[in-house]
């Protein structure tokens, strides 16, 4: 329903309209033309003409011909006034109809923006959801707490350590590059693509340079015939190298949890 802004505003394009047509169409020309044409065409000409016509005939003709005599009729001038009136008023019709259609067409329009917009908002809070369950999953293999981030984010490696202090971080290497594991929120999951390369990557160059104490579990990067003595060079940039890689990993996997709890609002 028009709101009664809408309405005082139409009223006042409708007198515009009828004081002012803008005649937009031949119908409102054609008919406004009559009239006026009936209304100025004097009655007095009309007189002269027909008694001229019938002159010329009994002058030409032997019967005479004759006519009751014409008078001004007002019927005519009545006339006149309705065509311009029905002229203004179609195009007053014309006009209103016009400018009803053309909001009519703003309100559907407004009406499917609207209904899109919901309907992302519903399609961006399943997503969420979705992608909600998702973080829970990695969090569970992966957790902050966990004995792997609390490894990446304390351990030195110059120093010996604890295989099993790795098995979170091989089980999310291992689990987590598929597409059952992908995000659905797309700047949450190149940030889990760019995580699974940097664990993936420290896990690897971590595999080929640590060496078992006595068969395990106890592992070193150190070899055995620098262990306890000043390491050379080759061996201080390897530890320097894994060191670095395991800061890059905690400071990677921060980064992705603040970003995974302001994406999805958890």
């Amino acid at each position: 329903m028009p709101t009664k802004e809408e309405l005082k505003q139409l009223s006042i394009e409708a007198i515009r309209k009828w004081l002012i047509p803008d005649f937009s169409n031949k119908l409102t020309w054609l008919v406004v033309g009559a009239g006026i044409t009936t209304l100025l065409t004097p009655d007095a000409a009309v007189v002269i003409a027909s008694n001229w016509l019938i002159d010329t005939l009994n002058i030409n003709f032997v019967s005479k011909f004759s006519l009751a005599e014409l008078q001004s009729n007002d019927k005519d001038k009545i006339y006149g006034t309705l065509l311009i009136v029905a002229g203004l008023t179609h195009n007053l019709a014309v006009n209103g109809l016009a400018k009803y259609l053309a909001h009519l067409e703003k309100v559907i329009e407004s009406q499917k923006r609207a209904k899109e917009h919901d309907e992302s908002i519903k399609r961006a809070d399943e997503q969420r959801l979705v992608d909600r369950e998702l973080l829970k999953k990695l969090l569970i293999d992966l957790p902050s707490n966990g004995r792997s981030i609390v490894f990446l984010r304390d351990h030195d490696l110059g120093g010996s350590f604890n295989q099993t202090n790795l098995d979170e971080i091989e089980k999310f290497v291992l689990d987590w590059n598929c597409v059952e594991r992908k995000f659905l929120n797309g700047d949450l999951e190149e940030k889990r693509e760019i995580l699974w390369s940097a664990f993936n990557k420290f896990n690897s160059k971590l595999a080929m340079n640590a060496y078992d104490l006595h068969g395990g579990p106890m592992y070193s990067c150190i070899p055995d015939q620098f262990r306890g003595r000043e390491w050379p060079s080759h061996v201080e940039e390897k530890i320097d190298e894994l060191n670095a890689l395991s800061t890059q990993c905690f400071k990677i996997y921060t980064e992705f949890v603040i970003l995974a709890r302001r994406s999805l609002q958890v």
